[in-house]
């Protein structure tokens, strides 16, 4: 992780402000849905806060973390199988593609 100054040393580009600006979304997929659980808790014990409630689709669950800069990273996994099955994430195989896009 680069503090904003250093940061700002490798592009002449404005850095923008992740407090005010979605710049990018960085999410990693995880095994299960307590291995989702386990990076949220640790981030959140680092200092990070949650900036929404957990999301539970049924075919998804995901948690987003917030560091004290604004910048925001998703730990998530997909349900193989049957969707509505909350929480039941098993491995990380592909549940379909995107509307519009590549997966």
């Amino acid at each position: 992780m680069l503090k904003r100054e250093f940061f700002a040393t490798f592009t002449d580009k404005q850095v923008a402000d992740p407090a005010t600006t979605a710049q990018v979304q960085i999410a990693f997929s995880r095994d299960s849905g307590e291995d989702v659980d386990t990076v949220a808790e640790a981030g959140l014990a680092a200092g990070g806060s949650e900036p929404r409630p957990a999301q539970d689709y049924g075919f998804m669950y995901s948690r987003d973390l917030e560091d004290p800069d604004g910048n925001i990273v998703r730990a998530t996994c997909s349900v193989s199988g049957s969707p509505r099955k909350p929480r039941r994430c098993v491995g990380r195989e592909r549940v379909g593609r995107p509307p519009g896009g590549r997966a």
